[in-house]
């Protein structure tokens, strides 16, 4: 698990944590990059959101994209750096020699000012097509004017040292993969984690995205045509505000272990530090984000739903068969019926019943 800490609001690292069964976690290793002065000073501050592949075949195959800005401006931009291990350290130098030194953010904002990704790119989700050998890029954006964060998706095949930003619309500017359009979203999808569809066609992917920085929803689709699920959103602050995610919760860190047949989610968590009202503080001297929150990694399984059916009756013509369904996540089951004698029978829907929260 990759994550950034900081002690200081501005110094801002990123850490690495490893576990052998996604349970019992070593001490943090770093910080595995920090702020870039040295480098001309465009991210030597701010530094965030890690993501990280390897890819085959190159001197340094640990790839890490990351968002940060400089000193005296608020412009975000997305850099690159590699590593040998996926301990790191990784440094700021291309993967295919290991020896040029990366001294520029490798997908600043748009220079036209009329794009939608002309004010700043942030939030990097990485994922590399070992087939194909392309790198994918899915990002966030805005224009110039304070406003709605939307995804776009840009494209490498030089192992993230330059970039393509998608444009098959044919009007000006990158095309926007995915925005912000209901409520509880905020006209703010950030913060994208995107996977190979386990369950689904060749080239199509899962997605989890935050909407307005404090809840979570999914979509699903191509790798540049998304649609959002049924269910959104999918995870929300926790009601019980004592809780570590009682103030908010966000995406990244999702992945499908086909062993178990489960999902497993590392997720963003927030609390409040408060004086007063119904969660006071009870911690001792702590280092808070902006506002007086204070940030953790949650966990989150989903396993598959549990099927099973009672005693089934003497034959008759015509038959009632009772089971239930077990599920740990809030999905709508469909269980299909197929008779050995008569082949396919019909499918039963199975609606969630809601999902209790275990403290």
């Amino acid at each position: 698990v990759y994550f950034r800490a900081h002690e200081n609001q501005n110094a801002q690292a990123i850490g690495v944590v490893s576990s052998p069964d996604g349970e019992t976690w070593s001490e943090p290793v770093g910080p595995i990059l920090e702020n870039g002065s040295a480098l001309g000073g465009w991210d030597n501050r701010n530094m965030s959101n890690p993501s990280v592949v390897r890819i085959d075949g190159m001197a340094r195959p640990y790839v890490m994209a990351y968002h940060a800005r400089s000193e005296f401006g608020t412009e975000r931009s997305i850099g690159l750096a590699t590593a040998t291990s996926p301990l790191g350290p990784f440094d700021r130098l291309d993967s295919q020699t290991g020896l040029s030194p990366i001294v520029a953010p490798v997908l600043p904002p748009s220079p036209t000012l009329s794009w939608l990704d002309s004010g700043r790119t942030l939030h990097p989700a990485l994922w590399y097509d070992q087939a194909s050998g392309e790198l994918h890029l899915w990002y966030n954006a805005r224009t110039e004017a304070v406003g709605s964060l939307r995804v776009f998706h840009a494209l490498s095949l030089d192992a993230g040292l330059t970039w393509d930003r998608t444009d098959v619309d044919g009007l000006p500017g990158p095309d926007v993969i995915f925005q912000g359009e209901q409520p509880w979203e905020g006209f703010r999808t950030t913060q994208v984690n995107v996977i190979e569809a386990p369950f689904g066609p060749e080239g199509s992917f899962e997605i989890w995205f935050t909407g307005n920085e404090e809840a979570v929803g999914a979509a699903a689709g191509t790798a540049t045509d998304w649609a959002r699920t049924s269910m959104d959103p999918i995870l929300e602050a926790s009601s019980d505000c004592e809780r570590m995610d009682g103030e908010a919760v966000s995406a990244r860190g999702v992945r499908y272990d086909p062993g178990e047949d489960a999902y497993h989610w590392y997720y963003g968590a927030q609390s409040r530090i408060s004086a007063s009202g119904p969660c006071p503080a009870n911690v001792d001297t702590i280092f808070a984000n902006g506002g007086g929150t204070v940030s953790y990694v949650a966990r989150a399984i989903n396993y598959a739903p549990a099927i099973g059916i009672d005693p089934v009756p003497a034959p008759a013509a015509d038959m009632v068969l009772t089971g239930w369904v077990e599920d740990t996540g809030p999905d709508t089951v469909v269980v299909t019926l197929n008779s050995d004698v008569d082949g396919y029978l019909g499918a039963a829907t199975v609606a969630p019943t809601g999902n209790s929260d275990p403290g």
